[in-house]
């Protein structure tokens, strides 16, 4: 192993997993990483007194990103005093794929929600926007892949070990896709939503079902 990648981002984890290599499935396409074909921008830095109630500019956090179901939820934001200067850059933009890029809990690290239309939310200072290179790579398949146990994986091994639950970028462009040409990930992303309709009716179903069981008066069947 070299020096070098052992001292990648200054990041000094000997634990033997981060650096195991061949991590890629077997695919018919070549394997990319995403350091080639997309970049993450992190979020806004304020400080607690910075917070208010209301009539603030609206920041993201972990918490607004259901780790279950990989989606946004807006039940709790934070909002900043609006004086502050928040780049536009920092606003969660359509396409963008929403990371969790730090946390107390490393379980939380890397769970994403794909941002759907251009929005006026911020996002914080240990959270992430994953910007896809249109030309190469759909948003929606590189969510697709970033929503697999395989990048759970991927994850939960280059961290082990460290001393702060933190994923660099560094760490992030080193994991590597299957990249078929950008019409084969539509056809992808279109039959997988496809799937996931109809998962979510059935949970609709599930979800308001109510059984009714008639009982007797007299408490027999």
């Amino acid at each position: 192993m070299e020096k070098e990648k052992v001292a990648t981002n200054g990041e000094y984890n000997l634990s033997g997993e981060r650096y195991r290599e061949g991590n890629i499935r077997t695919s018919a396409f070549p394997s990319v990483e995403l350091g080639e074909i997309c970049e993450l921008v992190r979020g806004v830095v304020f400080a607690k007194e910075d917070e208010v109630s209301e009539g603030g500019a609206k920041v993201l956090r972990a918490n607004n990103i259901n780790k279950d179901r990989s989606e946004l939820d807006l039940t709790d934001v934070k909002q900043v005093l609006p004086k502050i200067d928040f780049s536009d850059e920092k606003k969660l933009k359509r396409d963008d794929i929403f990371i969790c890029l730090a946390s107390g809990s490393k379980e939380h690290i890397g769970k994403v929600a794909l941002i759907k239309e251009d929005t006026d939310f911020y996002f914080g200072g240990f959270m992430g926007a994953i910007r896809v290179k249109p030309g190469r790579l759909h948003a929606g398949y590189l969510y697709q892949q970033l929503t697999t146990g395989h990048f759970n994986d991927f994850l939960r091994e280059q961290i082990a070990g460290a001393n702060i639950n933190n994923l660099s970028s560094g760490l992030l462009y080193r994991f590597q896709i299957p990249l078929p040409p950008l019409e084969v990930q539509r056809e992808i992303v279109a039959e997988i939503e496809g799937c996931q309709k109809v998962i979510n009716g059935a949970r609709a179903v599930l979800d308001n079902y109510r059984p009714h069981i008639p009982i007797h008066p007299t408490g027999r069947w």
